[in-house]
């Protein structure tokens, strides 16, 4: 019986994608994001250069410990009657499978941006969003293609600049010139 087992495993692991030199997936987020306290922003999972996409899948990954995404959604370049799969996992700091499928034979040409992240600050620091096992099938056929690239998000978290300090600052910088000024003008004479 375990031989059995043993070779329906075998032959349910999946084959190797044909890698579609073309294609590319990009991560587009702010290079940095001001503020600690909750900040959100948005980061877009675009594609490039595909032929005939019917779906697509990614693994994302962040430290949790600076960001954590509080949202999914589908992007604008996805065929038409196309839904969003994905579980967050702000714990480990990963959406383990984000995909996009579709019930219908559409599919789509071209680049364009396939899902729309939302993050919120937590902490201060760097966090780079990474994307790995990113692929796509095409229609009608459903081969299965890994992106030739695959380009990452380093994100810099600052904190903002309270506002409140604008004008306070101001006169200590005024009032220190003009005691620098005075104490230059009294040497002299």
């Amino acid at each position: 019986m375990l031989p059995i087992l043993a070779l329906c495993l075998v032959m349910m692991k999946p084959a190797s994608a044909v890698v579609d030199p073309n294609a590319k997936m990009i991560i587009v987020a702010p290079s940095s994001v001001t503020d600690i306290t909750h900040h959100s922003f948005t980061v877009n999972i675009t594609v490039a250069n595909v032929t005939a996409m019917w779906a697509w899948s990614c693994v994302v990954t962040w430290n949790s410990s600076i960001v954590n995404c509080t949202g999914t959604q589908l992007g604008p370049f996805n065929s038409a009657g196309s839904s969003l799969l994905g579980v967050i996992d702000n714990v480990h700091g990963t959406i383990p499978k984000l995909s996009s499928f579709n019930t219908a034979e559409a599919s789509v040409d071209g680049s364009g941006i396939v899902a729309i992240l939302t993050f919120k600050t937590i902490a201060l620091g760097n966090v780079t969003l990474s994307v790995s096992t990113a692929n796509y099938a095409n229609s009608p056929d459903h081969t299965k293609y890994d992106f030739s690239s695959v380009t990452q998000a380093p994100i810099i978290v600052i904190p903002e600049f309270p506002t409140f300090l604008i004008i306070p600052l101001f006169f200590i910088i005024t009032a220190a010139i003009a005691i620098m000024t005075k104490k230059r003008w009294m040497k002299k004479y």
